[in-house]
């Protein structure tokens, strides 16, 4: 008789870790990134019409990775945890995330990136190439 009941408290209190270590996440904008003419190389052979958009925020925003086909458009959601022991940077606006965003493997990369678009916005980006030939993600 004790086994059901140890077994049905430990699942309980699982439960009850799980969801008050759960860093609360906001949701609060999108950017788009559109890939107008970029191409990468796939182990420096083949060229293939897409790129992979790396996308970093501040500590405790969103990281990610997307890939974008040539012509086609992505949004991406970008999320802010509040969680402060993870090192989020809470819910002000005075405090949101920002965000930098480069194509990889497709040349040098951006030189000077810095964290121009805003997290709690609307946000579009254009990626193409360069007068050298390289890709470049800008915001519109």
């Amino acid at each position: 008789m004790t086994r059901p009941i140890t077994l049905l408290t430990c699942a309980f209190v699982s439960a009850l870790l799980l969801f008050s270590t759960t860093p609360e996440v906001s949701y609060a904008g999108t950017m788009a990134i559109y890939n107008k003419n970029c191409t990468k190389r796939l182990l420096g052979i083949k060229e293939v019409n897409r790129i992979t958009v790396a996308i970093d925020g501040y500590p405790g925003c969103t990281h990610t990775e997307v890939t974008v086909n040539q012509g086609l458009t992505k949004t991406v959601t970008l999320a802010e945890t509040t969680d402060k022991f993870s090192g989020g940077h809470g819910s002000t606006s005075s405090d949101s995330c920002r965000y930098t965003h480069e194509a990889i493997g497709t040349g040098v990369g951006r030189v000077g990136t810095e964290m121009d678009v805003d997290g709690d916005q609307f946000s579009s980006v254009t990626c193409k190439k360069d007068w050298i030939g390289d890709c470049q993600c800008i915001k519109d």
